[in-house]
């Protein structure tokens, strides 16, 4: 995704909202954003800038910690950078198509939906003995291994080494942990799953306030696990898994949600679209998200965002 590229979606997106057809010049975003109404507005300021980045490979997967970046590829490389706007190659065990990357405990751990790989650089990595599962979430305490279907789960305190546990048997579309819990969200209903320790899971269901039939997309922020329902603008947050707090807004399909110790983003690639979302908020604060990421991720007050076409692109929240 090229400058010119994010320059384009960010002019189309005025021109979706005020309704003008002309050109526009990128000096001129920020008093044409400002003009339009908040409550229909793109935020001003959140305007992705490009980072050196770049992977002929494209961009899947990525985590932050140990104040270190890490971006995965669908191939056998990836991309380091501690500050969000210069990155560096490292290698992977391996070429595959990954499907998950987590850190806690010192470890960063990477899935592809067999027995994991673990590093405690991003750099150097060694294949576990045990394990398995296409998602993998720290939950502040352990790591959580879930499978896309079926019924054998995965815990470990260390990443390294694995032990199995029996789950509900269906179809699951992600997982998220922190603040000593983790969730994942069934593929195609409201129900979800519970943890604290990794080992005993409880099934739960959300209730839609608007009639969505399935969540889309679950993540963690601000001391709280969020939900984006499937084809539904209903955005709803809640710290213990249980009591969840509501938002609302217009029609997208969810599928990315990423956040930090004071604010989050809910993004919908495939439109362009996006939401803030800080403690105690009562509305969404709306802000371009570029088409063609694969995720988001946040690390030391930025929010980086990868693309399928293999360039990184980022913002400060600060």
């Amino acid at each position: 995704m090229s400058l010119n590229t994010v320059f384009t979606d960010i002019a189309n997106s005025i021109r979706r909202k005020d309704g003008s057809t002309g050109k526009i010049r990128a000096s001129d975003f920020s008093a044409r954003i400002n003009s339009i109404p908040t409550s229909d507005g793109i935020a001003l300021g959140r305007c992705w800038r490009q980072s050196s980045g770049y992977s002929s490979n494209g961009l899947s997967v990525g985590t932050y910690g140990n104040g270190k970046f890490i971006i995965a590829s669908t191939g056998n490389d990836a991309m380091t950078s501690t500050n969000g706007k210069e990155w560096s190659t490292c290698s992977l065990p391996t070429q595959s198509d990954w499907t998950s990357l987590a850190f806690g405990n010192g470890k960063f751990v990477i899935t592809a939906g067999a027995k994991p790989f673990y590093s405690t650089d991003g750099e150097t990595w060694i294949q576990c003995t045990t394990g398995g599962g296409k998602y993998i979430a720290f939950t502040g305490k352990v790591f959580v291994s879930i499978p896309k279907s079926g019924s054998e789960a995965y815990y470990s305190n260390d990443g390294i080494t694995w032990t199995s546990t029996t789950i509900p048997y269906n179809y699951y579309r992600g997982v998220s942990g922190g603040g000593g819990a983790a969730i994942a969200i069934n593929d195609s209903s409201l129900k979800y799953l519970y943890t604290v320790d990794g080992k005993t899971w409880t099934e739960k269901t959300f209730t839609s306030q608007i009639g969505a039939t399935s969540i889309g997309t679950v993540g963690y922020g601000f001391g709280n696990f969020i939900f984006a329902t499937y084809n539904k603008w209903e955005v709803a947050y809640s710290s213990g898994g249980t009591t969840w707090t509501y938002l609302y807004g217009t029609t997208a399909d969810w599928s990315i949600v990423s956040g930090g110790s004071d604010r989050a983003v809910v993004a919908c690639p495939s439109t362009d679209t996006g939401i803030m979302i800080t403690p105690g908020a009562v509305s969404c604060e709306k802000i371009i998200v570029p088409k063609n990421i694969s995720t988001i991720i946040y690390g030391n007050d930025i929010f980086v965002a990868p693309s399928t076409s293999g360039q990184i692109i980022y913002y400060s929240a600060k």
